[in-house]
């Protein structure tokens, strides 16, 4: 039964708790605009009183005695207290911007209330021996103490010491109310404050239906949204898993299965949630972990076709359906209680791996995300990461062997693995970590596999062969991990310096830049010419995309110092070079830059390319090759050998 009620009404004698299984704060600028919009848009009737404004529904489920927290229950009988089944977001909003006005109101108050009227209607009641408090809204455990520090400013509760976007979320708001009443109060003065605590406590209108039974609240659940956002299959699962357990009849077993499911999803979401700057993918997370957990058709489960098969292990008829995509397959087992804690237990495992791959410590995992950010990649990186602590020396060895046959893979005729491949690697260990032995071997195996030295030279001059858009080695996916193995290998092998000059968690900020420029006309026409020299009018536009992009003729480079230079002289690039990375350095060795120092340095990256792929060895003649897509654009004293060499 819903009862329609404004502010004052929806707070008075009650105590708010978001319960903990609830993700946490979510809406960002553009709820926030449209909220304070509805509000400062609320306008004043022909009677004078402010026309109503329906803010929404809020469903409320009434706390027993025993989860009310102990230092709270001095509270129990004076005040309700009342889990936010559904309309957390928006009210959390309305506190957050109550909390900011408060603040900034005058010490008289605003209306017919004191400051300190205000705080204990909206924000805190304070027990008469001044020493208990009570928060009228508060977190159950996820984010409660930051809340209470961070956003209410009572230093007597220490902050924690995690961040994540929920956190975020909640001090963007707190500034975001903040910026907007210092506005008001500097352009319109206290009456300004007064007009809009008279609009929120009087004008705002809400819904507000309170339900005791958990089927009812799974009810809600499946109809609740974020302001149109839809439910994740993710949140729809937990409320079938809540609908069947329901179901059971042994009640002891319903209380404890809820009780987990509930705190297995409060995991999940903060998990998800310590993700930088968004919350992790909950339908991407779910469809990952359940790759693993049961075999798809392909290598993995798409989030389409995972919600299809996470409903078909948790429905009425379970067993009517196959577990894995085989027609041999055995058929799923029905659902109980064993089934379903099992998989909630394994799911908000995999929420911590899954975090922890998406945003990877090891510098050797981060290469290797870097070379592949699959779906299988990250699963079975997840997969490894779970058994970390019990198989370190073995894990180790299995990611060095798979960064090997990644960059194997990546180089044109010479692939020896797939995401298939990679998804299958994952299961295997997943069922049973001591297949981390028999992965091992199998990629050692890949990695002795012999080199088709024509597949490879076929497929570089592949990459010269598109004409629109990228082309040359720009075209080349493994192009960028290259060059900076080869920066690492400059600094290790040449330099011999201890500190490198860029690290891998740049590499997104850092861009590859064409050493003689792709606009050669003002400051390169002599070098350009002379390596031209000799080729056919026709091929002359072709002679020029192959030199500029030639592996040798690219480096990293500094994103800002890329636009600097761009299409300068030789002799600025020469000494803007000699202060920058390894490979910049090398570069600014060279007297001058044309069609020479171009194959001799590529010949210096293609030797460090042989050094790292085992059997990969060129001959001079497909060296050049390589770097010039065949005989015809060779560098004009090779191409001259090439004819003597026919007329002899």
């Amino acid at each position: 039964m819903a009862e329609t009620v404004n502010l004052i009404n929806l707070f008075r004698d009650k105590m708010f708790r978001i319960p903990n299984y609830q993700r946490g704060y979510s809406w960002g600028e553009r709820q926030l605009n449209e909220l304070w919009d509805d509000i400062t848009d609320i306008t004043r009737g022909a009677d004078g009183k402010y026309i109503n404004h329906y803010t929404g529904t809020i469903f409320l489920k009434a706390m027993p005695s025993s989860e009310i927290p102990e230092t709270e229950r001095w509270m129990d009988g004076e005040f309700d207290f009342y889990s936010v089944v559904d309309g957390q977001q928006r009210l959390t909003s309305i506190v957050l911007l109550m909390n900011e006005l408060i603040a900034l109101a005058p010490e008289e108050g605003l209306g017919q209330d004191t400051r300190e009227d205000l705080y204990k209607k909206f924000i805190c009641f304070t027990h008469k021996n001044g020493l208990l408090k009570c928060y009228k809204f508060l977190y159950d455990e996820n984010n409660r103490a930051f809340l209470i520090n961070k956003i209410f400013g009572d230093s007597s509760i220490l902050p924690p010491d995690f961040d994540n976007v929920y956190t975020r979320n909640l001090l963007f708001a707190k500034d975001f109310f903040s910026k907007k009443i210092k506005a008001l109060l500097e352009t319109g003065g206290v009456e300004a404050l007064e007009e809009l605590y008279r609009k929120l406590q009087t004008a705002l209108i809400f819904d507000e239906r309170k339900i005791e039974k958990d089927l009812d609240v799974q009810a809600v659940f499946e109809t609740m949204n974020n302001r149109g956002k839809p439910l994740t299959t993710l949140e729809k699962l937990k409320n079938r898993l809540v609908y069947l357990c329901n179901r059971f009849p042994d009640r002891a077993e319903v209380l404890v299965l809820h009780r987990n499911i509930n705190s297995a999803w409060s995991k999940i979401y903060t998990d998800l949630a310590r993700n930088p700057y968004a919350i992790l993918d909950e339908d991407v997370f779910l469809s990952a972990f359940l790759s693993l957990y049961r075999k798809p058709e392909g290598s993995t489960f798409s989030e389409q076709q995972a919600e299809k098969k996470v409903f078909e292990m948790f429905c009425n008829r379970a067993a009517q359906y196959k577990k894995e995509a085989s027609e041999s397959s055995e058929n799923e087992e029905a659902v109980d209680y064993k089934k379903i804690d099992n998989f909630i237990v394994k799911l908000s495992e995999f929420s911590r791996d899954w975090y922890e791959i998406n945003n990877p410590t090891s510098e050797l995992v981060k290469r290797i995300t870097l070379m592949n950010g699959t779906k299988e990649m990250k699963i079975f990186l997840a997969t490894l990461n779970n058994a970390k602590n019990r198989h370190e020396a073995e894990i180790h060895e299995c990611l060095t062997l798979t960064e090997k046959a990644l960059f194997r893979s990546s180089i044109p005729g010479l692939n020896i693995i797939s995401n298939w491949d990679i998804a299958n690697f994952a299961r295997d260990i997943y069922e049973n970590p001591a297949n981390l032995s028999r992965v091992a071997d199998d990629l050692r195996e890949r990695l002795q596999r012999p080199c088709d030295q024509q597949a490879v030279i076929a497929g570089f001059r592949w990459l010269f062969g598109y004409t629109n858009g990228a082309k040359g080695y720009h075209r080349w996916g493994g192009l960028k991990y290259l060059l900076f193995s080869y920066e690492n290998y400059l600094k290790d092998r040449v330099y011999n310096e201890y500190s490198s000059r860029v690290s891998w968690d740049d590499f997104y900020d850092v861009s590859i830049e064409h050493i003689m420029p792709q606009t050669w006309e003002t400051y390169w026409a002599k070098e350009m010419e002379d390596y031209r020299e000799g080729i056919v009018e026709d091929s002359k536009w072709r002679a020029f995309v192959i030199l500029v992009n030639s592996i040798g003729n690219l480096t990293i480079i500094k994103g800002a110092k890329n636009s600097e230079l761009q299409n300068d002289p030789w002799e600025d690039k020469k000494a803007r070079y000699a202060t920058g990375y390894f490979s910049e350095l090398q570069v600014s060795k060279y007297e001058k830059w044309d069609q020479y120092s171009i194959l001799d340095r590529g010949k210096h990256i293609i030797e460090f390319l042989e050094e790292s792929i085992s059997g990969l060895h060129f001959s001079q003649e497909e060296l050049l090759d390589v770097l010039f897509s065949g005989e015809t654009f060779y560098p004009k004293s090779f191409r001259q050998q090439k004819t003597r060499s026919t007329i002899d």
